[in-house]
């Protein structure tokens, strides 16, 4: 029998009784679970109490671990070609890349940014992300992310500040956030102090797992985008993603969804199914039709 309480939703402020999904700390491996409530007006699915020790979930997290700085100089001119051919509008390389090798650099569109751009990435981990991008040329990079041990200042210039987005004062052209939003407990904070960070023509780029797609109907609490519980606070929809843009006074300007293998491979193995069906297309195929619950939000203030 489904579960159902009374709950407020974080996104849309909507009071109802919303069914309840249990979730398993699944990366650490602890014997906790997890509610979280979907909201029958926005769609969000958002945990019930976010534990107050919440640093302690990060500890020995994936994207906090410390990364190689150096790499070899054709790595770096060959990974700059490419990228400044995605970049370039109308370029023969990029399309070609595009349609052979989706997966690289998937979030990079024409005219996203340049060598001049101030980029800021939100929530970097150690940095992994800016060091390709300052090892591709671009130079004006910084990055924040609460859960490392102390800032980190690479050999090349790139600064990891240990902080907060919300302790930032500075003007950016892309804001970044890959896989970001959906673990900030305060999603309006977030947003309002994302536009004032935001250059008048700048864009923000939101990176995001979104609960509305076929892993969550075939799988439910068992959908890849559960497996980060309870790091995972917000899974968010279009919808949701949309109401919390306007009322920081963004506006989404496109959404892109992509592909990744593990949307399916990981549902399987956290449900013990043995992954032995040809993935790679199915997943495509549901990027196509906007279900395979992984999408790339690109906003410009209003």
């Amino acid at each position: 029998m489904l579960t159902r309480k009374n709950c407020e939703c974080r996104i849309c402020n909507s009071v109802g009784s919303y069914p309840i999904t249990v979730a398993k700390e699944w990366r650490q491996g602890r014997p906790e679970t997890f509610e979280y409530f979907k909201c029958e007006r926005c769609g969000c699915l958002q945990l019930l109490q976010v534990p107050a020790d919440m640093g302690s979930y990060y500890e020995g997290y994936y994207a906090v671990r410390s990364v190689k700085e150096d790499e070899p100089f054709v790595l770096s001119k060959f990974r700059s070609f490419c990228l400044k051919s995605l970049l370039r509008e109308g370029s023969r390389v990029g399309a070609l890349l595009r349609g052979f090798f989706p997966q690289f650099f998937y979030w990079v569109t024409p005219n996203l940014f340049d060598e001049k751009s101030r980029i800021l990435d939100v929530g970097c981990g150690s940095g992994r992300l800016l060091l390709k991008l300052n090892n591709s040329g671009f130079k004006n990079l910084l990055g924040v992310e609460p859960y490392i041990e102390k800032s980190l200042s690479y050999k090349n210039g790139l600064t990891v500040l240990k902080a907060d987005v919300c302790d930032l004062n500075d003007s950016f052209d892309l804001i970044m956030l890959h896989h970001v939003l959906e673990h900030m407990p305060d999603q309006t904070e977030t947003f309002n102090a994302l536009k004032r960070l935001l250059s008048p023509q700048g864009t923000l780029l939101i990176n995001v797992p979104v609960i509305d797609s076929y892993a969550w109907r075939t799988y439910g609490e068992m959908c890849f985008q559960l497996e980060d519980a309870p790091r995972h606070i917000f899974l968010h929809t279009e919808e949701s993603i949309r109401l919390m843009a306007e009322k920081a006074g963004f506006k989404i300007e496109d959404v892109k969804y992509y592909s990744e293998p593990f949307v399916l491979r990981r549902s399987d193995q956290m449900k013990q199914f043995v992954p032995t069906r040809a993935i790679r297309k199915e997943v495509i195929d549901l990027a196509k039709a906007g279900d395979s619950g992984l999408a790339c939000f690109y906003l410009k203030h209003k």
